[in-house]
């Protein structure tokens, strides 16, 4: 309805031809929110592990938990620029203390 309100037709339902971001999350870790407001139980009771599938304009995205359209190796050498570049912007290097970044599998 706020969507339709706002002339925004392509977002505000689940139809073919219209852009759509859906989270599925996984019933067998995800409680129900019995004596709780619904909308933010789902806004701050919801963990990244509670995500199965994610769908961006109507694209699948994640599936089983894993990126479907992520070059790692790519986001892994983004990441270390992005980090040399904001420590030559603070003109400064990193200290030997700190660990070497490390990427989560």
């Amino acid at each position: 309805v706020a969507a339709k309100a706002y002339g925004l037709n392509e977002i505000g339902s689940l139809e073919v031809g219209k852009k759509a971001d859906v989270i599925v999350l996984k019933p067998e870790v995800t409680a129900t929110p019995l004596n709780r407001n619904v909308y933010g139980y789902l806004v701050n009771g919801i963990r990244g592990a509670d995500v199965e599938h994610v769908f961006v304009n109507g694209r699948q995205v994640i599936e089983g938990r894993k990126f479907k359209t992520l070059d790692k190796e790519q986001a892994e050498q983004k990441i270390l620029k992005t980090i040399e570049r904001l420590w030559d912007r603070l003109g400064e290097s990193p200290s030997e203390a700190v660990e070497p970044l490390r990427v989560v599998r």
